[in-house]
């Protein structure tokens, strides 16, 4: 084995381990995706954004809501668990250290006329 492939195998293990992977499911870890949509959202509809996706190992979803209106918008990350849907972003759009499945952001426009936003995501 070269030098040079040694110190990136050994870099590689030690940045997926500070993320909080085992080397088994690093080597099985899809790429990290991000990206920021923007839309609109009728009031009292709640609209899926990003997904459903699966994802083969743990990992981290994470996201913020920029409320572009005067709309009430509130958004989530959630889980499927057994065929439903769970909440596991809480208010603050970040579930750390979630195990393999299935996921989606959804936005809320519980009140208030149409909505527009922006949000930022990201996910293995």
């Amino acid at each position: 084995m070269s030098t040079k492939f040694l110190a990136k195998a050994v870099a590689f293990g030690a940045l997926t381990l500070g993320l909080g992977l085992t080397q088994a499911q690093a080597a099985n870890c899809t790429i990290y995706f991000s990206g920021s949509p923007t839309g609109s959202i009728p009031a009292s509809t709640t609209l899926v954004v990003i997904g459903p996706y699966t994802t083969s190992c743990t990992g981290s979803h994470t996201g913020s809501l920029t409320n572009l209106s005067n709309a009430s918008l509130d958004a989530r990350i959630e889980r499927n668990v057994n065929g439903s849907w769970k909440d596991v972003g809480g208010a603050i759009l970040s579930a750390l250290d979630q195990p393999p499945g299935t996921y989606r952001y959804v936005i809320v426009n519980s009140r208030g006329g149409n909505g527009n936003y922006k949000l930022k995501y990201s996910h293995p």
